[in-house]
């Protein structure tokens, strides 16, 4: 499993790290991954996840706008 952050997007956790490598067990089926990612500049960022498995590779790619906090009047 490879993750990789770009623009203002980092894993929350993980200052300066763009991108993280490691190896796990998948389970026949679903398999739930969770990352918390922080936003920590305003614009644009990309999160990609590539799985490979038995010679297979999915890669997922979501583009991320960090925007500035809207306040609602009270």
């Amino acid at each position: 499993i490879r993750v990789f952050v770009t623009g203002g997007i980092e894993l929350d956790g993980l200052v300066d790290e763009h991108q993280l490598e490691w190896r796990a067990d998948l389970d026949r089926g679903p398999n739930v991954l969770s990352l918390p990612i922080a936003a920590r500049r305003l614009g644009e960022g990309r999160l990609i996840a590539v799985v490979e498995h038995e010679g297979r590779q999915r890669t997922i790619e979501i583009d991320l706008i960090v925007k500035e906090p809207t306040v609602s009047p009270t």
